[in-house]
């Protein structure tokens, strides 16, 4: 079985838990994980900017999965949980 490639995308505009999201994104086990950051835009073109991103990359990716730049996955498992279902 191949391993699952995930796309995650994140905005960010200064929110204080980004270290603690991105050290939670990069220690997620059984799947590749491909993570694209928006930094600093307004709102809609931020938006704008993360499908475009997953646009080009849906080709090579097996699912989508937006993670705020305040959230802190609480499990390592969590994406392959996600993929799973």
């Amino acid at each position: 079985m191949t391993t699952p490639t995930v796309f995650v995308g994140t905005m960010f505009s200064g929110e204080g838990d980004v270290t603690e999201c991105f050290d939670s994104i990069s220690r997620q086990t059984g799947v590749n994980v491909r993570h694209k950051v928006i930094s600093n835009l307004p709102e809609r073109e931020a938006h704008n900017e993360l499908w475009r991103a997953w646009r080009e990359n849906r080709s090579t990716c097996d699912m989508f999965v937006k993670v705020d730049a305040d959230t802190v996955l609480t499990s390592t498992s969590i994406l392959s949980s996600f993929w799973s279902l």
